[in-house]
């Protein structure tokens, strides 16, 4: 009921002369789609493929996927994991996530709304938008809970659809190892295919490259940016004014000692990143590469070991 309280404030503060209203429902779309209804008000003629559905509906067990991935990974990750989510197959494409009593009480809100509304201004359709509310029919209720087997199954999917996608998903939850998205049944499922060294950028460096190489052609490629934002500079020298910290002491040092202190508290996957970030700035330092190399097994081994 927000957004409808909130056009009802409008309308009452500025007037419904100020407003061209539309019912929002399929049997009320002039031409039948909300496209061609938007174009009748301009009087314009709408182009030829307005029936085109642009946005499929997601299924049950993609939906609770994309909740989950969305505990940690990157908007960039994030979006190219949509597109896949929205082709997976499934009989749960019709479903609800409101309970039944719940679903009754907003319909009865809802239409009682309509009726005041129509009585103080025009609707385009409003007996249509009335007459699908009161017929609408709750589809089949679901708890947000998916079975590990259905996650598995998406999860599958998405390697088999794109692998590389699945690698800096993998990726973005070793990051996050000290985080219950990492520990809990479904963040083992996933990265049992791969280790973290296994995924890091050194071993996705290739990748990396055909990628750059198709882009110069032309063609379709993923990027190469990381499922996982790093510090950027501006933070660094943030953080150095705050502990007022002169230049003798380099941006690699900083990174280093919150590693080190990462470390300290048991977030290993913390502690990754900040001597990953470390490791731009000095590449050969080779007590960086052995903490990365020492990460990357605690890593692995505090996985396999679960």
């Amino acid at each position: 009921m927000f957004y409808l309280t909130k056009l009802k404030k409008l309308v009452d503060e500025l007037g419904s002369d100020r407003f061209i209203l539309r019912s929002y429902s399929k049997s009320a779309f002039y031409g039948g789609t909300i496209v061609d209804d938007f174009y009748s008000i301009l009087n314009i003629q709408p182009p030829s493929s307005t029936m085109v559905n642009i946005n499929p509906s997601y299924s049950f067990e993609a939906l609770e996927f994309k909740r989950w991935l969305n505990q940690f990974c990157s908007p960039d990750v994030a979006l190219k994991a949509d597109k896949v989510l929205q082709a997976f197959g499934s009989p749960s494409i019709g479903f609800s996530l409101i309970n039944p009593q719940t679903f009754d009480l907003y319909k009865l809100q809802a239409t009682d709304f309509l009726k005041e509304l129509t009585n103080k201004c025009s609707i385009f359709g409003c007996e249509q938008l009335l007459e699908e509310v009161q017929d609408t029919k709750q589809k089949d209720f679901k708890n947000q809970c998916l079975e590990l087997d259905d996650f598995i199954k998406v999860a599958d999917y998405i390697n088999q659809q794109n692998p590389d996608l699945y690698k800096s998903i993998c990726y973005a939850l070793y990051l996050s190892s000290y985080r219950s998205c990492f520990t809990n049944k479904y963040g083992q499922a996933f990265i049992k295919k791969y280790k973290l060294s296994e995924v890091s950028d050194r071993s996705m460096f290739k990748v990396k490259i055909l990628n750059f190489v198709k882009r110069l052609l032309g063609k379709p490629a993923y990027s190469a940016e990381l499922p996982f934002t790093l510090s950027s500079s501006d933070d660094i020298d943030r953080l150095r004014a705050k502990l007022r910290l002169g230049s003798d002491v380099s941006d690699v040092d900083i990174l280093r000692e919150l590693a080190f202190l990462a470390e300290k508290n048991h977030d290993i996957g913390l502690a990754y990143v900040f001597m990953k970030r470390a490791q731009k700035l000095r590449p050969n330092g080779p007590l960086i590469n052995n903490k990365i190399n020492y990460y990357e097994r605690k890593i692995d081994n505090a996985t396999h070991n679960k």
